[in-house]
């Protein structure tokens, strides 16, 4: 019998999916219950597991970064993959009586929020216990089409990435320079960033800034770029990244002459919808 350590506790969404992974292969497992990620790592180091079920993506909010990290950090492949629905059910007592539900406030992680309409029912039964059932109305996304101007945003535009976690900008990086099809400069703190804009003169066609860095973070860099008279200083357009979706966040951004602000992680085509409408008004100067 194999031990398989989760993340979590017995019953837990890791389990069903260290369950589903080894039964389609024959296998029996038991379950070796860590509280955290970085446990779950030590456990089959100390011995005390065979393998590992960890969670590394999710649909809703992308790729979970830190577990990559600890994937990158530790002498051990990955053996295979399994992709689970995630269900969530609504319990209560017997006999409660429910009040009708006019919002749904989930985990955003990895809940999206219904768009529209929530349909509730219960059915009740002694001895027979209750089935709730909610139906949720979504608005349904139709995938758009680039145009061509968006498509050709990033083309052989020299670009200057401010981002302070490596495994982050390392992976960022190789996105825009397939995006770009030239290198990429890259540093980690604003401080280095303006440094490097300020040498370049003007070159750089757009700069990509994390907003929380060591040294100088990104508002503070982009201020200092809008000032620094150098080339392209007022126009160049300056695209933050923030893991804070609020709307203070994105004010934040544009008080400090930011043309846009993403939120991490950070989608390529959201990226180039971003610097193509920058280049598009690169028309009006930053005052």
């Amino acid at each position: 019998m194999t031990k398989v350590a989760i993340q979590g506790y017995r019953g837990c969404f890791h389990e069903q999916a260290a369950r589903e992974f080894y039964s389609a292969r024959g296998e029996e497992i038991s379950i070796v219950e860590c509280p955290t990620f970085e446990g779950l790592f030590r456990a089959v180091a100390d011995g005390e597991a065979q393998a590992a079920v960890m969670a590394i993506e999710n649909t809703i909010s992308g790729g979970l970064i830190p577990n990559f990290e600890l994937l990158r950090s530790n002498p051990y492949r990955i053996k295979g993959e399994v992709y689970i629905p995630i269900h969530q059910n609504l319990m209560a007592l017997f006999a409660a009586i429910l009040p009708p539900i006019s919002s749904v406030s989930p985990f955003a992680m990895a809940i999206p929020r219904p768009a529209a309409g929530v349909s509730p029912s219960a059915k009740s039964g002694r001895e027979k216990g209750t089935v709730f059932r909610v139906e949720l109305a979504f608005d349904r996304m139709e995938e758009k089409e680039k145009t061509e101007a968006e498509s050709e945003a990033l083309a052989g535009k020299r670009l200057l990435l401010a981002e302070d976690d490596r495994l982050c900008g390392e992976i960022l990086c190789e996105l825009l320079e397939d995006e770009t099809g030239r290198p990429v400069s890259i540093t980690a703190n604003g401080r280095a960033a303006l440094e490097m804009f300020e040498s370049a003169n003007g070159e750089y066609d757009a700069i990509i800034m994390d907003v929380q860095m060591p040294v100088m973070n990104g508002y503070e860099a982009a201020r200092a770029i809008r000032r620094s008279g150098c080339g392209n200083a007022k126009t160049v357009p300056i695209i933050a990244l923030t893991a804070d979706a609020s709307e203070e966040s994105a004010r934040a951004a544009a008080d400090s002459g930011m043309n846009g602000c993403l939120t991490k992680p950070v989608n390529i085509d959201r990226l180039r919808k971003a610097v193509a409408a920058a280049l598009k008004s690169l028309s009006v100067a930053y005052r």
